[in-house]
């Protein structure tokens, strides 16, 4: 139920994001909506299938974006491990840490892209100086965009619907 839900609200921020998000202006920052997804499950859950979800919409927006395939499958991917393993062997509260864990996970991510598209002989190589705006971009609307994913998507866990199957409505009394 959670995988669809996540690959639900996935294929819904692809589409805003290649028509919406498309007429704002360049210097103004696009912010990469996908990613803020992918990175909210990499510092969410504990479990392997986030891993499949982000290569999943690495494909999803891979065959939305026109650039060669694989790029973002493989830049997810390298920027999930990554971002997984330093959270786990350094000392980062996910909460408290998020946006600055984010902007450096993006640093990664767009060096990863522009490196594999250099790399494949990709003409149109995106520039660097679109990074700081989308940086910036990012970094306002992530708080806000990881707390609606955390209203919106952490009740179709599959945790959480057995404890409330489970343990019903808690009353508002605790000696009860």
């Amino acid at each position: 139920m959670f995988s669809v839900a996540v690959m639900t609200c996935g294929v819904f921020l692809i589409v805003l994001e290649s028509t919406l998000l498309v007429k704002i202006p360049g210097w103004f920052g696009r912010p990469d909506l996908v990613f803020i997804l992918v990175m909210w499950l990499a510092l969410r859950f504990e479990n392997s299938r986030e891993l499949l979800l982000a290569v999943l919409l690495g494909l999803l927006l891979d065959a939305t974006s026109g650039v060669n395939n694989g790029i973002y499958p493989a830049a997810y991917l390298v920027t999930f491990i990554v971002t997984r393993v330093a959270v786990a062997n350094l000392n980062i509260d996910r909460r408290t840490h998020h946006i600055p864990v984010l902007v450096v996970a993006y640093l990664l991510f767009f060096s990863t892209v522009w490196l594999m598209s250099s790399l494949s002989g990709h003409t149109e190589l995106i520039p660097w100086r679109q990074a700081v705006p989308e940086i910036m971009a990012l970094a306002i609307i992530s708080y806000p965009i990881t707390h609606l994913f955390d209203r919106c998507l952490t009740p179709f866990d599959d945790k959480e619907l057995l404890q409330r199957i489970l343990h019903g409505r808690r009353r508002s009394n605790r000696y009860l």
